[in-house]
């Protein structure tokens, strides 16, 4: 008992020390710290002068955000990695865009084929682009594949004002909403409203927008006259029998482009004039662009009057919907040869450097195109 009372006490005097030692302080220690540190009795130090602002940073340059500058880069890179004796460039200037040309592997070529990747690919996608530009050449046609520009995004639409928030009005009795709709109808005068509109709509017209960038270039009117610009390219080699491979949302563009060459006179009145396109060979395809929502692909296709070879992969229902689409129009408008055939996803594994694609194309363009008639001035 005589032990507990002494360790008791003991106990209660160390307490009463520690708690003299922190009041005897005057200031924490971080406060001690920041007065030794502090600049002005540094300045006192150097005769009362203050030390000398530090030197503003140097500016950053910035890469730029336009997209065509984005898009020649990325073009400039796939030359730099492709073999040289294919790259190609077409057009000119800031218009020039990468094409990489594929000579058939044979004296007379079979035809020649413009190849169009879908959106966020490029001219030697591996999967599509590269392995039938390859192969396609291997097997007597000459190949073009050509760079795209990215279509533009669906528009944004535009916010919806209200002058009472419902959430909170959920909130209040009846009389006090009645109150609060009465000051709001008085304050709404005609010239604080429109100030009020106007406020937002100079607020809104700062954020970038996707018509905010590059808008001096049309990404469609630069597609067609990408697409146009090839198919010139090709009949000055002596090439005619011209098919176009394309995918996603390329067809849209491709068949906008078929639609838009013009059928030459034929000397002879009873000579059938050949299509100035021999076929269209479409990958799933896509009916319409986000900014042509307005655009039917199942009709402007079976009104090209060609040969085409329809493919599709996805095995969803829209997908199947979209596939039934196009082949019920090619049945009304009497197509002579269209074909629709779904192949397994494509795979990075090649047997024999083809896959079921390439193979799919080259059979339907050997069947189909090799041979038409060259009635073209």
């Amino acid at each position: 008992m005589g032990s507990f009372s002494i360790m008791t006490f003991a106990t209660d005097l160390f307490r009463k020390a520690l708690l003299c030692l922190l009041l005897s302080s005057p200031f924490p220690t971080w406060a001690q710290e920041d007065t030794q540190t502090s600049p002005e009795p540094q300045a006192e130090q150097n005769g009362g002068e203050k030390p000398s602002p530090a030197p503003a940073p140097a500016a950053i340059e910035r890469p730029k955000l336009d997209k065509q500058h984005i898009a020649m880069q990325s073009m400039a890179a796939l030359a730099q990695a492709s073999d040289p004796d294919t790259v190609l460039w077409l057009g000119e200037g800031a218009d020039s865009f990468l094409a990489i040309y594929q000579a058939a592997w044979q004296p007379v070529p079979n035809g020649a084929a413009i190849i169009l990747h879908a959106d966020g690919q490029h001219a030697l996608w591996p999967e599509t682009s590269k392995v039938l530009s390859e192969n396609l050449a291997k097997h007597g046609w000459t190949s073009l594949s050509i760079s795209l520009p990215e279509a533009l995004a669906a528009s944004i639409p535009q916010r919806q004002y209200t002058a009472i928030n419902n959430a909170e009005e959920g909130d209040k009795t009846p009389t006090e909403v009645a109150d609060t709709t009465a000051a709001n109808e008085a304050q709404a005068t005609p010239e604080n409203t429109t100030a009020n509109a106007e406020a937002t709509m100079a607020e809104e017209s700062t954020l970038p927008t996707p018509e905010s960038v590059n808008m001096s270039i049309d990404p469609e009117t630069q597609a067609f006259e990408r697409l146009m610009e090839s198919y010139e390219y090709l009949r000055q080699q002596g090439l005619l029998n011209i098919a176009i491979i394309c995918e996603g949302s390329a067809a849209v563009r491709a068949v906008k482009m078929i639609s838009a060459i013009p059928l030459p006179a034929p000397s002879n009145p009873q000579a059938r004039v050949a299509n100035p396109v021999a076929a269209l060979v479409s990958i799933n395809a896509i009916h319409n662009l986000p900014r042509d929502a307005d655009f039917k692909l199942p009709t402007a296709l079976a009104e090209l009057n060609i040969s085409v070879l329809d493919i599709y992969f996805d095995d969803s229902e829209h997908s199947k919907r979209d596939a039934e689409k196009r082949k019920a129009e090619a049945a009304r408008a009497g197509l002579a040869v269209y074909r629709q055939q779904r192949l397994p996803l494509n795979s990075s594994k090649l047997a024999q450097g083809e896959n079921p694609l390439s193979k799919r194309v080259r059979g339907f363009l050997n069947r189909y195109v090799r041979g038409r008639a060259k009635t073209l001035p």
